[in-house]
């Protein structure tokens, strides 16, 4: 289950979200930055939930539904029955039957499904939603896209074990996000100069502008809150993420807070490929 963002654009409904966001994040959190950080994220999918509701997951298989399930049953009886008994030519003739009609509704199914998502998306290209369109058009041409689990080392060799990888993964984190020296960095690749200069912490309007910046098509973090739901909080929730923007300045340390929704303190090369 996923929550049903397509609900913002209905009348009024953008508008109750924010509000019951506002009512529900409160004016200070006690505690360290991953506690600030998780009262702010259960803030928004707690009322998420609430408001918008959730929706099913295309499942690879739409077409196959209850009728489907049906004929392929009645062909694994038949099937089932001409295997437990001496074979006749009745049993045969009664699978053969069962199998051909499992495999003609199949085909109809199927038919009648691709069908559905060639007019949806002509829909989509009518009604000038590129977005719509082309994720249908995606879906059909990759149903199925396997994504490689691997990366590179200090030394830039490549990684494929997944517990390699994800240690990996955690120990470049740690270092960009904590700034725990600068070791296995390969000089050359970037030039960081410093002019002395103070920096003044960011400022509300900045981080308005920040979160305002985020892109709404991403694919969403492990917390499954998308950053549209950020970009239409309330007031109550820009100040929330300032003053831990504040204090992540200040202490000049991230934790375990945020994912692609806040902002980098420093910048270094990732060990992806």
């Amino acid at each position: 289950m996923q929550l049903n963002i397509q609900r913002l654009s209905t009348e009024g409904v953008a508008a109750e979200y924010s509000q019951k966001v506002d009512e529900r994040i409160e004016e200070k959190v006690e505690g360290n930055l991953n506690e600030q950080w998780r009262h702010i994220q259960s803030s928004i999918s707690t009322t998420a939930r609430e408001v918008l509701g959730t929706t099913a997951v295309a499942a690879p298989n739409e077409w196959f539904d209850a009728e489907c399930q049906r004929v392929t049953e009645e062909k694994n009886r038949a099937r089932g029955h001409m295997l437990a008994t001496a074979v006749t030519r009745q049993s045969m003739s009664r699978y053969r039957d069962a199998r051909a009609a499992e495999k003609r509704l199949h085909r109809r199914k199927k038919r009648q499904h691709w069908e559905r998502i060639l007019a949806e998306a002509e829909g989509c290209f009518s009604r000038h939603d590129a977005r719509s369109f082309y994720k249908k058009v995606n879906g059909i041409r990759n149903p199925n896209v396997s994504v490689p689990v691997m990366c590179n080392d200090r030394e830039g060799n490549l990684i494929t074990d997944k517990t390699e990888v994800a240690r990996r993964w955690k120990e470049h984190f740690s270092v960009l996000l904590n700034g725990e020296g600068n070791s296995g960095v390969e000089r050359g690749r970037m030039t960081i100069e410093n002019d002395g200069q103070a920096v003044d912490p960011p400022s509300m309007d900045e981080v308005k502008k920040a979160v305002k910046e985020l892109r709404n098509c991403k694919t969403v973090e492990k917390d499954g809150i998308p950053a549209k739901l950020f970009k239409i909080g309330s007031e109550q929730l820009y100040r929330a993420i300032h003053r831990i923007m504040l204090r992540v300045w200040s202490d000049d340390t991230l934790g375990l807070v945020g994912g692609s929704h806040m902002p980098d303190l420093q910048k270094r090369p990732s060990p992806g490929l």
